[in-house]
């Protein structure tokens, strides 16, 4: 499919006119290709809570050949490229605070 309203609200007169209307700022997607890596960057994997499917997440991510980590590199400094969640074992509100609280 065409990014048609991506391309038209990157210039200026579709720029102007799309804020005019209150209209949304599309960011450019990035898309797979075979020359591009899947992800360029970090893979965040965190388990909130105990899970009983943590060892075979982690070794299932491990199998993709990408970077994964358990926590930020850098003190925060570098995004990652990608977040997993294994949140299997939150079974209430208290334990959904523990998930706001890894990712913010």
């Amino acid at each position: 499919m065409a990014d048609r309203y991506l391309n038209f609200t990157g210039t200026a007169p579709g720029r102007f006119l799309t804020r005019r209307l209150g209209l949304p700022q599309p960011a450019p997607l990035r898309r797979w290709s075979p020359e591009r890596p899947s992800l360029e960057g970090q893979l965040l994997h965190f388990t909130a809570g105990t899970s009983a499917h943590r060892k075979e997440l982690s070794e299932l991510l491990a199998r993709t050949g990408l970077d994964v980590r358990g926590s930020l590199s850098g003190g925060g400094a570098d995004r990652p490229a990608g977040i997993v969640v294994d949140a299997t074992a939150v079974t209430g509100p208290d334990a959904l605070a523990e998930v706001h609280a890894a990712l913010h």
